[in-house]
């Protein structure tokens, strides 16, 4: 397998944890390539003045009396500044971390053409379960020596790059040119990168496929159903069988007298493990449809984030409706549940509650939100003759905190907002708030100390000022 025929700088870093500036690098490693070639490397362990964390010995195996006598970043800082600012893409696995950790030392270079080879992975992968280097190395027979060392990490994202770039070799003329015409409008490294892609392949590759439900076979035996009275509830105990829920699902199928909603804890789990006849009407959620008109002004933008250009392809690609349908990765997820997918206005998801079948399967929190307001929520399809089955019904509780809850997720509210810089100034003005205000907690309860702070009063002067 050869690398593309571009100047590269893969890199790697081995850190104390994951806030720049907070923690420190310990470890860096770059090689530098030239026409497919190695042309420079560069390795080295740094001093630092705290503690390693006992969790990050024993991950990388470097301990704090490693670093005793070796040089800090910044003593290294010209050496390394003159290798990673030479004309090169910058190439590392969830590179984005380690740009933040080097900038955090005093080294910004986010402004360098770059790719990040897990997004890439991604794209022409869809098969896999995880685009972890681990498993990635586990999977695709990677040089992965020494794992989680930095030099190991290196070695691993050059053969993973090698991998990608056979791949997209595989491509026919015209999968090629979709993803050259939306790369063009990308990041200047994945625009140089697939600048140099060609290929001579007459027909799709035997990985081109999207992904898709496993078949499971169907039981092989069956159930009876016995509905409770209108207004009751029977509780029963679910056997540890594995077809328990197949069966129930079978009975509520073959029952075509009585309307079945069926609730999950997990829908797209469910879907994958058992197979459904077509009498049963799936209710996805909106989070998990395609918005074609979000797709349509998604494809009409003149430039893209990466994140974007890759998501982009991959819906083109595989014609995809729904989330499960293509293989999302990092900040994919944020743009597709703050760009693309539906709401409960959308005509691709109350058009499900069309359907003339009887029974239905659906999540948990759906179920809940339906319950709360069943003629509006459920768009007149759950009556109060509907029998309701409920599986795994323990974890009703936790599910319920987050239906009846609010919550805005900053991540996806910041990719919903690309390319409105007075939504993106908002939104960054929150994430400082937040990280200024929970202080590197998990979870953080906001005092009524903290409603009263001028930056607070800010930031709500600027919502008010947005939405008005």
């Amino acid at each position: 397998m050869k690398l593309p025929p571009l100047p590269l700088i893969i890199l790697d870093t081995e850190t104390t944890g994951f806030l720049p500036k907070v923690h420190r690098v310990i470890e860096l490693a770059v090689v530098r390539c030239e026409n497919g070639e190695s042309v420079e490397t560069y390795e080295q362990l740094f001093g630092i003045d705290t503690e390693i964390p006992p969790h990050v010995e024993v991950l990388t195996r470097i301990r704090t009396s490693d670093l005793a006598g070796k040089p800090t970043f910044s003593d290294q800082r010209k050496d390394i500044e003159a290798l990673l600012t030479k004309d090169a893409i910058l190439v590392g696995q969830n590179l984005g971390y380690d740009l933040s950790m080097i900038k955090g030392e005093g080294i910004d270079l986010m402004h360098k053409p770059w790719i990040d080879t897990s997004l890439l992975a991604s794209l022409v992968f869809p098969e896999l379960k995880s685009y972890s280097l681990a498993y990635l190395s586990a999977t695709l027979k990677l040089r992965h020596d020494p794992a989680h060392r930095a030099m190991g990490d290196v070695r691993a994202t050059m053969d993973l790059l090698a991998a990608i770039w056979e791949r997209l070799q595989e491509l026919p003329e015209e999968e090629l040119q979709i993803v050259k015409n939306i790369m063009g409008r990308s990041t200047s490294g994945y625009r140089m990168l697939f600048e140099k892609l060609e290929s001579s392949a007459k027909k799709l590759p035997a990985w081109f496929v999207k992904p898709s439900f496993e078949e499971a076979p169907a039981p092989a035996t069956s159930t009876r159903l016995l509905p409770p009275a209108i207004g009751t509830v029977d509780l029963k105990e679910e056997g540890l069988h594995p077809d328990s829920l197949p069966l129930l699902i079978a009975a509520a199928a073959s029952d075509t007298a009585k309307t079945q909603w069926i609730a999950v804890k997990n829908l797209e789990s469910t879907l994958r493990k058992i197979p459904l006849s077509p009498d049963v009407q799936v209710l996805y959620p909106p989070a998990l449809l395609l918005d074609p008109e979000a797709m349509k002004r998604l494809a009409a933008q003149e430039k893209f984030t990466a994140e974007e250009a890759l998501l982009a392809t991959k819906i083109v690609w595989f014609d995809a409706h729904k989330r499960s349908e293509i293989a999302l990765h990092g900040g994919e997820r944020d743009v597709w549940y703050g760009k693309m997918a539906c709401t409960d206005k959308s005509p691709e998801y109350t058009d499900q509650f069309k359907s003339s079948a009887h029974t239905f399967i659906l999540d948990h929190r759906q179920l809940l939100e339906f319950l709360e307001d069943p003629a509006h929520a459920a768009h007149g399809a759950l009556t109060p003759e509907t029998h309701i089955l409920i599986d795994d019904a323990s974890m009703l509780e936790d599910t319920a905190t987050r239906a009846y809850g609010h919550q805005c997720a900053l991540d996806e509210l910041r990719a919903a907002a690309e390319g409105n810089a007075e939504l993106t100034r908002l939104v960054d003005v929150a994430s400082l708030w937040a990280e200024k205000t929970r202080m590197v907690e998990d979870q953080h309860m906001i005092t009524a100390e903290e409603l009263g702070r001028p930056e607070t009063k800010g930031l709500r002067q600027q919502i008010i000022e947005a939405v008005s």
